[in-house]
């Protein structure tokens, strides 16, 4: 394979794979290019969209991250990059360096606005930032062959793990951690469950944050920061006059409405206090670290809004 090769695979599944495939995983996504032709976003695409703000320009467009490989940049795993590719489009308009990527995707196909950005450049292989990218539709994560003892420097899965089942998502970090070497970085967000608000429709596994975060750390992770990415006013409405200056607050709800002031309040309030997250981890390395969690048997339930989580009570 050239340096600047580009391959996109379609895996081929017999009708009965197909159908279990499509009832284990619930492949609906957010795209922030239809919600930008609204006049009014909601919450969720702004937090989608920060989020990968957050992760190309606090992390990929960091000075260290650049120089990895010679200077080529990181090896960049994509777990449901979505069929408009949102994160690879994001790192082409960024001029992001990366020495490879790799793009998984559960829908049937990449869309046409997803790819046409990048055909002349990224796709046909004639990006001297983007390299060796390999995009795979149609794939499943815990089976795909990444070659033996591959790892990678950064991983990223956002808004992936609610559309598993939970005996899935505990694979999934488990799989992880073992393309991960002692200086790769992951991020991973998805939503924290609230038992009085209830999970979204298409989303069979929402875990609470304290449910999350246990599991990680008993998975061997290491949670070097977490980040609320929106949060109902009810739930930190006890936090304005003390975290959140009143004053501060008050300008803010004169001008934005309640969908941006939940987006821009989040991480001041915190993950615990929010209704999404943003998750930095890093294989557990130190016998010195200080876990932020205790071991998941010892969570209070619920977990989940998926009662499945109960089976896997004591696993590793």
């Amino acid at each position: 394979m050239s340096i600047n090769s580009t391959v996109i695979n379609t895996k081929a599944i017999d009708k009965e794979e197909l159908k279990r495939y499509r009832e284990d995983f619930n492949r609906t996504h957010l795209s922030v290019e239809t919600a930008m032709q609204r006049v009014q976003l909601h919450r969720d695409y702004i937090a989608h969209a920060a989020r990968y703000s957050h992760v190309i320009g606090k992390h990929l467009l960091s000075s260290k991250t650049r120089k990895l490989n010679g200077g080529n940049g990181p090896s960049v795993l994509d777990i449901g990059c979505g069929p408009e590719l949102q994160l690879l489009n994001s790192m082409h308009c960024n001029r992001v360096k990366c020495n490879e990527y790799i793009g998984l995707e559960a829908a049937d196909k990449f869309k046409s606005r997803g790819t046409e950005r990048l055909e002349n450049t990224v796709l046909s292989g004639k990006s001297n930032s983007l390299k060796n990218v390999s995009l795979h539709a149609r794939a499943d994560f815990l089976t795909h062959d990444f070659g033996e003892n591959k790892t990678f420097d950064t991983v990223v899965c956002l808004e992936v793990i609610e559309h598993v089942q939970p005996y899935q998502a505990n694979e999934f970090l488990w799989r992880t951690r073992s393309l991960m070497h002692d200086d790769s970085v992951f991020w991973v967000s998805t939503p924290c469950y609230d038992e009085k608000t209830g999970a979204a429709d298409n989303h069979p596994n929402e875990m609470t944050y304290e449910a999350l975060g246990a599991l990680m750390e008993d998975l061997g992770y290491e949670i070097e920061e977490v980040y609320g990415t929106f949060a109902s006013q009810k739930d930190y409405k006890h936090l304005i006059g003390t975290v959140i200056p009143k004053d501060f607050f008050d300008k803010l709800s004169a001008y934005y409405d309640t969908t941006l002031v939940s987006n821009m309040l989040a991480p001041v309030v915190g993950a615990e206090n929010s209704r999404n997250a943003l998750w930095k981890l890093r294989k557990n390395q130190s016998e010195n670290y200080t876990r932020r969690f205790q071991g998941l048997p010892f969570v209070e339930g619920p977990w989940s809004n998926n009662e499945n989580w109960k089976e896997l009570m004591g696993r590793n």
